[in-house]
């Protein structure tokens, strides 16, 4: 868990510790690994302080948890609705949680919020594509006489989609690179943030999400030039 480096450097630079007014000595110096109950941070463990039961009698109670070992061959839900009605359920003051739902809690959140990123991060996306899109088409429109006046002054057909191509590059390229460089700078230290207190590595589909920025951006930025080449060849056809 994302927790344990601070659990366990607390344990070394606290060797005591005092819980309901009576000292206690750490009973090792390394951290337990198993995971006695989950908070609410559904997939962190912020860790557990096990203390001697002569200690807890001054203490308030706040949850009942109970510790469970399975056999391989046990249904686990046939247990449960057995126990519930002796009193296992949140009217009696307790709370469960099995290992296979500690597992569709963190896959579940990792997906939820993968899907949120990749949404909003498309929905922007598409967003900043067709605006880009729009004021080049704009540009093109308004001085596609200034192509058809360099036409003749000589200027070839090449040249002019040339020319064009530069413009479209240049245009969806600056804020591309500046995506960039805001990225290289801040994103990389949010993906370490949110996977060491999270525990969601993301970093994974990064790969996957560069190649899908890529596919889109690029498919806006075919598109607007071969909008733009169309108008320019569409009016040099009507003065000729």
């Amino acid at each position: 868990m994302s927790t344990y480096r601070y659990v366990a450097a607390a344990l070394q630079s606290h060797p005591e510790i005092t819980v309901g007014g009576a000292t206690l000595q750490r009973a090792e110096d390394k951290v337990l690994q198993e995971t006695y109950i989950m908070t609410s941070v559904g997939n962190n463990d912020r860790g557990t302080l096990i203390v001697p039961d002569s200690v807890t009698t001054s203490l308030e109670k706040d949850v009942n948890a109970l510790l469970v070992q399975y056999k391989p061959d046990a249904d686990s839900n046939e247990v449960l609705q057995k126990m519930i009605p002796i009193g296992l359920d949140s009217t009696h003051g307790y709370r469960y949680a099995e290992k296979n739902m500690m597992y569709e809690t963190f896959y579940g959140l990792d997906a939820l919020v993968s899907f949120l990123c990749c949404y909003i991060g498309l929905v922007f996306l598409l967003i900043c594509a067709a605006l880009l899109a729009l004021k080049q088409l704009t540009e093109t429109t308004d001085n596609v006489y200034r192509y058809g006046l360099l036409q003749k002054l000589g200027a070839g057909h090449r040249q002019i989609n040339h020319t064009l191509f530069v413009q479209t590059v240049v245009f969806f390229a600056i804020p591309l690179v500046v995506a960039g460089v805001y990225s290289a700078f801040l994103i990389g230290k949010a993906m370490a943030v949110v996977e060491e207190f999270m525990n969601i590595h993301i970093a994974t589909n990064i790969g996957l999400t560069i190649v899908l920025f890529l596919l889109v951006y690029g498919s806006y930025f075919l598109a607007t030039y071969l909008s733009c080449k169309r108008i320019v060849t569409e009016q040099r056809e009507l003065e000729v």
